[in-house]
């Protein structure tokens, strides 16, 4: 019964989660710029792919892959055909399903997670009107090893305003996204993407916001590690005030999805208290 219940949980998270599809090649070609800053790197372009061949432009620049997606998904409803009227600048268009400037899109890392409800933990920032929400958002560093890694356009209009940020989980307002569009497909300005978004941020006028401190792990950092066995320690640490017990999803709830709200704003958590966030899990 366990096996036969993963199993159409399985089937249901297949049918309720969307995937973005793109290459480098996709990349490149809407974003001719990054050629200039891929070559900025400190060993130029062995950089990318590395040692180990296992790294695509979008490792360092998660920006334009963020905007491949914003370009293709955004305008189109789940399972309808992607239909967009023209932008007076080939690449992107303005169709009528645009959501509101209040929109916000949270994206994290494929290592990062969260001890206790993701959901309830993100709902935290429900009511923080910021247009960006990132972690230890500051100046660059000199040392900072890429410094150098952007485009001339990038770093004549940041006018010397140049911040980084970690980028392990990152909340961005369409308004954002549209002003990081303008700065990368518009002005050919590139950057590495922790700088990317925290300098449009500041450029724009817009407002940065950190998150918040009882919210981030003791394992938060671009060279962190966190084993399963480490990550289930802290899972219980982090949760051990809560004052109920974790449920789980019955065979009923995945075969009706709809009748027990999941897959919406009313989302099930399978964990009762809000954790913190950590980053780099390794399991």
């Amino acid at each position: 019964a366990e096996a036969e219940a993963g199993l159409r949980c399985a089937r249901w998270v297949a049918r309720a989660v969307r995937l973005h599809e793109y290459s480098q090649a996709d990349m490149l070609n809407l974003f001719p710029a990054l050629l200039e800053a891929w070559g900025n790197l400190p060993r130029g372009r062995t950089d990318i792919p590395g040692a180990r061949g296992d790294r695509s432009l979008a490792w360092g620049f998660h920006t334009e892959a963020i905007l491949l997606w914003y370009r293709d998904a955004w305008f189109a409803a789940v399972d309808e055909p992607i239909t967009i009227t023209p932008d007076p600048r080939p690449g992107f268009g303005r169709g009528g399903r645009a959501k509101s400037e209040s929109a916000y899109v949270w994206v994290l890392e494929e290592d990062a997670g969260a001890t206790g409800s993701l959901p309830a933990l993100l709902d935290e920032y429900r009511h923080d009107d910021s247009d960006l929400i990132a972690s230890e958002i500051k100046k660059i560093e000199p040392w900072w090893y890429f410094r150098a890694v952007a485009s001339k356009s990038f770093l004549d209009v940041a006018s010397g305003v140049r911040l980084n940020a970690r980028e392990h989980i990152q909340r961005f307002s369409m308004r954002l996204i549209r002003a990081m569009r303008d700065w990368s497909y518009s002005k050919g300005a590139v950057s590495w993407s922790e700088e990317t978004a925290p300098t449009i941020c500041r450029n724009e006028g817009l407002k940065c916001s950190e998150l918040r401190a009882e919210h981030i792990g003791d394992t938060f950092s671009w060279d962190g590690v966190i084993n399963a066995r480490d990550f289930n320690t802290r899972q219980k640490l982090d949760c051990e005030d809560a004052a109920v017990e974790n449920c789980e999803l019955d065979v009923d709830e995945c075969d009706n999805p709809q009748q027990h709200n999941l897959g919406n704003d009313n989302l099930r958590s399978v964990h009762a208290c809000i954790g913190k966030f950590y980053h780099a899990l390794r399991f």
